[in-house]
């Protein structure tokens, strides 16, 4: 019999686990005195619970090394302030060091001022939806409110810059915070959409335009447009001043002879020129152009021929000062109106002083039922006291007002009211508003 032997199995390779390496960066460290918006107690939870990631990344268990690694990473300000916890418990105890922790810096926490940050948080300008209500919850987590969810719709309501959104929340009572965000995404994304479509149809504008070369011949595609009919600027408000116009140069209608297209150019010479003629040097005045029609130098004017064998002709002085030759510079212009000055001379006891119109009495047609009120005088500054007296005597002595005998009743008694000037001086009125409920009108 032959024996059929087993073939040989393969070795079975021992499994190698290959651990990459993973550098993590250590935790800042935790300052207990830092005056930050957030209160104490939150920023300890803040960061004990990112120490606990940095310890689960760092493959740390040794609850030894734990407590030394969380004091050590805390910084010496805490580690200062666990030294005077009592009942700390030993090296190896990480869950009491964490809970001595937290009972030292709980008590710090104030909800009411977390409370009052979560109320003025508002949407920032480029934040989006999403954004402010994950900061929204981020900063509720402090706050203990009842309903999280409510509070967030209620601050997104309230801080948010969407008013499609306010809008239709105060609308519609089941539009819950699910709803929000959705229809923030779906704006937003169209908005995105569009301006991308936007952007891209300006591109394709751009590259499609055609750019028109200016054409130099052509007058009317100049930036200053002059009208070929009256040289004037073109286009006019209303018709063309050469409509209807007969040129003087051809005779043709509808445009001046300044741009008639049918003369020859003429070339002047310079504004003032010497002429000889007969050894006498006359100046001959121009307008200063070197190219100019007809219409350009047509006047009208009074000339006086004297005659005489060595005189020119003489121009008027309207004609003269016209035409820029001569001009008259008044040193002083004084005008005097001689019947006002009669009129205030004839009567200037009227222009003069106050105006006062004596020796004429007026008669106050007063209602005999309305029952006369003396009114108590009312206080005057100390500062102004003076001025009031000096101002109440210059009006005595000026004849405006009157004392009133000593011996005589006076029914109606009104209140004076001082009130001081720029000047310095002061203002009397007096308050008669009692005193005209008694006349009749």
């Amino acid at each position: 019999m032959v024996e059929e032997q087993a073939e040989p199995q393969p070795l079975q390779q021992p499994a190698v686990q290959i651990m990459q390496s993973v550098t993590i960066t250590p935790m800042p460290e935790f300052c207990p005195d830092a005056k930050i918006g957030t209160s104490l107690s939150t920023r300890w939870n803040n960061w004990q619970s990112d120490f606990e990631m940095y310890i689960t990344a760092s493959g740390i268990t040794n609850p030894k090394r734990k407590r030394a690694l969380l004091l050590y990473q805390a910084g010496p300000r805490v580690r200062e302030i666990f030294k005077q916890i009592p009942e700390t418990g030993t090296d190896t105890d990480y869950d009491i060091t964490k809970q001595k922790l937290k009972a030292y810096f709980d008590p710090q926490k104030n909800r009411r001022y977390e409370v009052y940050r979560f109320r003025q948080t508002t949407q920032e300008h480029n934040e989006t939806l999403d954004q402010f209500h994950t900061r929204l919850r981020t900063i509720s987590e402090t706050c203990e409110f009842a309903d999280v969810e409510f509070e967030i719709e209620e601050q997104i309501i309230i801080g948010g810059n969407s008013s499609k959104i306010r809008k239709r929340a105060l609308r519609d009572p089941t539009f819950d915070l699910k709803s929000m965000l959705l229809e923030e995404r779906r704006d937003e994304q169209s908005k995105y959409q569009a301006e991308q479509i936007e952007s891209k149809e300006q591109a394709d504008g751009e590259a499609n335009k055609l750019e028109q070369k200016p054409n130099n011949g052509n007058i009317s595609n100049r930036s200053n447009v002059i009208c070929r009919n009256c040289g004037r600027a073109y286009p006019h408000t209303g018709a063309c001043p050469a409509k209807g116009k007969t040129c003087n140069n051809c005779g043709k209608p509808n445009h001046f002879a300044a741009v008639c297209r049918g003369k020859q150019k003429q070339t002047r010479s310079p504004r003032y020129s010497n002429k000889k003629h007969a050894q006498r040097n006359l100046k001959t005045l121009d307008t200063g152009s070197n190219t100019s029609s007809d219409e350009d130098y047509l006047y009208t004017a009074t000339f006086y021929v004297a005659k005489a064998a060595n005189c020119g002709n003489l121009l008027s002085l309207s004609t003269a000062q016209e035409l820029g030759l001569i001009s008259l510079h008044l040193d002083k212009l004084t005008s005097k109106n001689a019947a006002l000055e009669n009129i205030l001379q004839k009567h200037s006891k009227v222009f003069s002083d106050l105006g006062k119109l004596k020796g004429e009495k007026i008669k106050l047609d007063i209602d005999k039922t309305k029952i006369p009120k003396a009114q108590p005088q009312r206080r005057i500054p100390y500062h102004i006291r003076e001025k009031v007296k000096n101002a109440v005597t210059e009006l005595e002595n000026q004849d405006v007002i009157e004392k009133v005998p000593e011996n005589e009743a006076t029914p109606w008694v009104s209140p004076i009211v001082a009130v001081p000037k720029k000047d310095g001086q002061v203002r009397i009125c007096v308050d008669m508003r009692l005193a005209n409920e008694a006349i009749r009108r």
